[in-house]
């Protein structure tokens, strides 16, 4: 009886079935089936079935060449089966890309490694800046809340300026009125004051003063003040150094200036009761000759002005020094007059354009 002949039903379709996977190349082998490896010669008895990988890790520790077990004669006095050594062949191609893969694979593992710490940081920084997110979503809304408080405290503070602005308008306007109105009792207080100041003048019209004329000495241990004989003394400068006859004429009075006596001789101011009389004195006093007397003996006989006229004409020589032609210049009390027509005017000290 032959070894085939012996088996038993079910190791026949084991067989059969172990034929066809080694036909398909199939890796896998029966669990009842004892094999051996080709080169080392060792039996396996009820090992259980092979899955690809464990086959595969078997191939690669035992260098066995075939992925196939053979079969051998089955042994009736024993009950076994004995294998004999395979015939060596290469292993299937499937096989050999499924190493090469593994191989790749235990190349690859420390990269992966390394990849996966990188991404373990990336999840503990993901989780930090998800944290900070919150935190900045929390503050952007505490923001939002304040931007919203003072975006409504910026409306109210427009319509309240809106509100001063008005009221700020409605000021200037009653400043620039004002100004107006002041501008205007201005120039009616400069008028009304060159008005004092022109009857003043008119006033003194017919007043001549006369400088140089001695004074009587001060008394002395209690004695007697000479008398001051102002008249007679305006009279003798007419008689003697004018050679005008005064015998007509009417002197309304007669007085000095100022207080207590000065180092020299204080003038004396005289008021004509004509202005003719007046006149014919002042004209005589620029004639050369009598110039020439009266500075021989320290006299001088000049027109009575208010003060105003006398600090204006003051004020005008030195800004026509300084600044106009003397010609077609003249100076009439308070006012400038520039080619016959008033280009500027004093007042309170200052030198102002002429308005009218």
């Amino acid at each position: 009886m032959s070894a085939e002949q012996s088996l038993t039903k079910s190791q026949k379709k084991k067989l059969k079935r172990a034929a066809k996977r080694k036909a398909s190349g199939s890796p896998e082998v029966d669990t009842d089936s004892h094999y051996m490896c080709a080169q080392s010669g060792t039996s396996t008895h009820n090992t259980g079935l092979l899955n690809s990988g464990e086959y595969v890790h078997s191939v690669m520790a035992n260098q066995c060449t075939s992925p196939v077990l053979p079969m051998g004669q089955y042994n009736a006095a024993s009950n076994t089966s004995v294998f004999q050594s395979p015939v060596p062949s290469t292993p299937p191609e499937w096989a050999r890309v499924l190493i090469e893969d593994i191989r790749q694979i235990k190349e690859f593992m420390p990269k992966i490694e390394s990849l996966q710490q990188s991404i373990n940081l990336i999840n503990v920084r993901t989780t930090t800046a998800e944290t900070k997110i919150k935190t900045l979503e929390t503050k952007s809304a505490e923001a939002s809340e304040s931007l919203q408080f003072l975006g409504k405290e910026c409306e109210d503070q427009k319509k309240q300026l809106e509100k001063y602005k008005q009221q700020v308008n409605k000021l200037q306007n009653k400043c620039e009125n004002l100004e107006s109105i002041v501008q205007e009792h201005k120039l009616k207080e400069i008028k009304f004051q060159e008005k004092i100041w022109d009857l003043e003048s008119r006033s003194m019209q017919n007043n001549l003063i006369f400088y140089g004329l001695d004074e009587p000495e001060p008394p002395k241990n209690g004695e007697a003040a000479e008398p001051d004989l102002c008249e007679q003394l305006v009279r003798g400068l007419i008689a003697d150094e004018l050679h005008i006859d005064h015998s007509q004429m009417v002197i309304e009075r007669v007085h000095r200036l100022g207080g207590a006596r000065a180092k020299k001789p204080r003038p004396i101011i005289a008021k004509f009761h004509d202005f003719t009389e007046r006149e014919q004195i002042r004209l005589e006093s620029y004639d050369e000759e009598s110039k020439k007397r009266l500075k021989e003996k320290k006299y001088g006989v000049g027109m009575q002005t208010p003060q105003a006229y006398r600090d204006a004409k003051k004020a005008f020589t030195g800004h026509i020094d300084s600044q106009l032609d003397k010609k077609n210049t003249k100076i009439v009390g308070n006012k400038l007059y520039q080619n016959n027509k008033i280009t500027k005017r004093w007042f309170d000290g200052k030198i102002l354009d002429y308005v009218n």
